[in-house]
């Protein structure tokens, strides 16, 4: 594992190593231990998963899909038995994270369209022989990764540590200001990886990462000490709960915590007001604790994951991995593409939400237990006016592999305090029919699930909503001149819902679908603008021909 060259000038250590080290020979010196025993952990691949990378590599070549150039890589780290640490720890993320995938079809032999995309990306990563073979690997290098901390740094933590508990000591606080070796190690940590996120945000006295992780540290103690900070927040999720600090934060936690989402580089993660609460995140979503900054009108706000990248490997599905082989031209377009969603308000995802009068209702079932059902949405339907266009959704946008991906409420009137059931407590399941968007939810034993039951056996209520964003949709024209919106892929749903009207969704429901309405059009309008440039160039071109005559 050698140093590498950051692209600000440092130096780190490996492909995941923190850019702190000011030349090669120093990250090298201050991580020889580190290296001498990682190497005693043997990585040699099992036979088993050659066969499945040599399998993954024949599959690709022939069928041309699958995988991504990362999986490529590491299918041929596998072959030549040259894997290192990181590409375990990647291994095993990825391999966790996309078990779901072999439930799709075309994964198993005799499936219609065997090989998948999911199956040789899949192999490429080793198959099935990697993953008992990654988690022990794995859990051998994080008992190593333990010691990354340098020998410099962790002493020079330890005397900040023995100092403050000291002080603490002699003090009457309301809380426990105490502080842990392993929480300074994390406090110094992050501040090396917010120094070499955002160099630019560093005040220019400061010269190294290590100068700005360590008045990091002491920011922290400030706080833990005084029950409050200097200046801006950070590191929270370390404070104890009788914090004043935590506690205030607490009171406020309708408030504050993720404070939106952004849709970019083809992948939507949420964005925090904490560095703690995105590391937090990034793990929760099958990867190591590692956050990256974004900077929205002068706020600084942390997304999980070190990098876009990373995110796309650890929490994309197949088919987002087989649409990133796309041409040299497609890839400049994806580029320009970026989508940002942005609501701090009301701490919401820019969700679209649709409703159809179809019938919802209220049936008991074979083991007796009360549950309502229903479609959610159906295919090729055309919606009422939505503003200037109408709206299909077409067959196929809703997918096995959507709805396993969605953590799906069932809520009455897309209130998010009236829950009726959820996909991963088994109360609401959730499937795509040949109709549209099926659901059946059993009705909880609460006064409004009640209220519900009542008034939907007396007919008052029996239409239905859901909420959800768009990964693919289309706008054309029919004969009439009408704008025609088709929603070809659903990127996630969120919530299903009996609805008491079937009235017109409101603005803020509308708001990707009416921008999308206004690209269109300018791009209509440029159309004409080019036609009719054309149209005037050949008159000019023939009354100057007549002139010549």
């Amino acid at each position: 594992m050698p140093a590498e060259q950051c692209k600000n000038g440092k130096w780190k250590w490996g492909e995941t190593g923190s850019c702190k080290y000011d030349s090669k020979a120093e990250a090298e010196d201050d991580n020889a231990d580190y290296y001498r025993a990682l190497s005693d952990i043997d990585l040699s691949p099992t036979e088993g998963m050659i066969e499945e990378a040599e399998k993954g590599l024949e599959w690709r070549k022939e069928f041309g899909r699958g995988g991504t150039e990362v999986g490529v890589k590491t299918a041929n780290m596998i072959v030549s038995k040259s894997l290192t640490p990181e590409r375990v720890i990647k291994m095993y993320a990825y391999l966790k994270r996309h078990e779901v995938d072999k439930q799709a079809e075309g994964f198993e032999v005799g499936e219609d369209g065997y090989p998948s995309a999911g199956r040789i990306a899949w192999a490429l990563w080793g198959g099935d022989p990697s993953i008992k073979f990654s988690e022990r690997k794995r859990d051998e290098i994080n008992k190593e990764e333990e010691k990354r901390v340098s020998a410099r740094i962790k002493k020079a933590l330890e005397n900040k540590r023995d100092k403050h508990n000291e002080e603490i000591s002699e003090m009457s606080l309301d809380w426990d200001g105490k502080v842990t070796l392993s929480m300074l190690e994390k406090v110094f940590d992050r501040g090396v990886g917010a120094y070499n996120t955002n160099p630019g945000s560093v005040r220019p006295s400061v010269t190294s990462s290590d100068q700005w992780a360590l008045a990091r540290v002491n920011s922290f103690l400030y706080a833990m000490e005084k029950g409050k900070y200097r200046g801006g927040k950070h590191d929270t999720d370390l404070l104890p709960k009788n914090h004043p600090v935590r506690k205030k934060m607490d009171e406020e936690k309708s408030l504050r915590g993720k404070v939106g989402t952004m849709i970019t580089d083809g992948i939507e993660l949420p964005l925090f007001d904490t560095i703690g609460e995105a590391e937090q995140m990034a793990v929760e979503l099958g990867g190591e604790a590692s956050f990256h900054i974004h900077t929205i009108d002068g706020q600084e706000y942390y997304m999980p994951f070190e990098n876009h990248e990373e995110a796309l490997e650890i929490i994309g599905n197949g088919s987002e991995m087989e649409s990133s082989y796309q041409d040299e031209e497609e890839e400049e377009k994806k580029d320009v593409i970026i989508k940002h969603i942005w609501d701090k308000k009301y701490n919401k995802i820019a969700m679209e939400k649709r409703i159809f009068n179809i019938e919802t209702r209220a049936e008991e079932n074979e083991e007796g237990r009360k549950v309502i059902m229903g479609h959610a949405s159906m295919y090729n339907t055309r919606s009422e006016n939505l503003g200037g266009f109408f709206e299909y959704i077409e067959a196929g946008a809703f997918t096995t592999e959507l709805i396993q991906k969605s953590d799906i409420r069932a809520l009455i009137n897309h209130d998010q305090n009236l829950i009726l059931g959820r996909t991963t407590s088994g109360t609401l399941r959730v499937n795509a029919d040949d109709k549209g968007l099926r659901y059946e939810f059993d009705v909880p034993e609460t006064s409004y699930g009640n209220d519900l039951l009542v008034s939907m056996k007396r007919g008052d209520i029996n239409q239905s909503s859901f909420a959800f964003t768009v990964a693919e949709d289309d706008w054309t024209q029919d004969e009439a001149g009408n704008n025609i919106r088709t929603i070809k892929k659903i990127d996630r749903l969120y919530d299903v819902s009996p609805v008491t009207y079937p009235a017109y969704p409101e603005a803020n429901d509308l708001v990707i679908a009416q921008r999308g309405l206004s690209v269109y059009k300018e791009k209509l309008e440029k159309e004409k603008e080019e036609n009719d440039l054309v149209k005037r160039s050949l008159v000019s071109l023939k009354i100057e021909l007549k002139k010549r005559k």
